[in-house]
């Protein structure tokens, strides 16, 4: 990671620390998190080639597959929509 990710990286810990700090129930919180998860993250998955945060609403589970092998946690929904692509990717592509 160059310093300049790590800088960013912290400085989403630095928003959620003073959201905290100051009681800020409206705050952000996702979106810090996101940003800090895309900056920090060791795999490039996770950010575009300008380095932005890349936000996976809706990927395919056959054209992003790496991508979301390399996220930390998966919902057990989400686990059983990769495992129907791989075990049938004609049917997936078709839905």
């Amino acid at each position: 990671m160059s310093d300049r990710l790590k800088v960013l990286a912290d400085s989403y810990l630095d928003h959620i620390r003073i959201a905290v700090e100051a009681q800020d129930r409206g705050a952000p919180f996702r979106d810090f998190l996101d940003n800090w998860n895309a900056f920090n993250a060791q795999h490039e998955h996770h950010r575009s080639r300008g380095d932005r945060p890349r936000w996976f609403n809706n990927p395919s589970a056959l054209a992003r597959v790496q991508m979301l092998d390399a996220l930390d946690y998966r919902s057990v929904g989400a686990t059983a929509i990769l495992d129907d692509a791989a075990r049938d990717p004609v049917t997936y592509q078709r839905r």
